[in-house]
């Protein structure tokens, strides 16, 4: 019989690119364990925000992350430079889906996250 894997937490998520700005590695088993897990049941999006405002270098981490994408259809993350934030949906040609802008850095990298985690189904 297979034994039922622990609940992953807000912080378990938030930290998957923990390392990925200094040195490109991040979480991997992680990853699969949040991928395996419906994280919209797991914790909120507010849970979410609260693990990154408490670490705010995990933005950083994802920003790097998103950043470092090279093949699409993808999920990015980007900081506008105007104190705005976009999570945005390309598809397999690169072309831009949908995209929403958020004033809230915190909120923004949440929700990229959670679209991350469930990319990797």
């Amino acid at each position: 019989m297979k034994e039922k894997s622990e609940p992953i937490s807000a912080g378990d998520v938030a930290g998957i690119a923990r390392h990925y700005r200094d040195d490109g590695s991040f979480d991997a088993e992680m990853m699969e364990r949040a991928a395996a897990a419906d994280v919209r049941r797991e914790f909120t999006l507010a849970e979410l925000r609260s693990e990154l405002q408490a670490d705010p270098r995990l933005v950083e981490d994802w920003l790097s992350w998103s950043a470092g994408k090279t093949s699409f259809p993808a999920w990015l993350f980007s900081d506008n430079g105007d104190e705005t934030f976009a999570v945005c949906r390309l598809d397999q040609d690169g072309e831009l889906l949908r995209e929403a802008l958020f004033r809230d850095k915190f909120l923004a990298c949440s929700a990229f996250i959670i679209h991350e985690v469930e990319d990797h189904r």
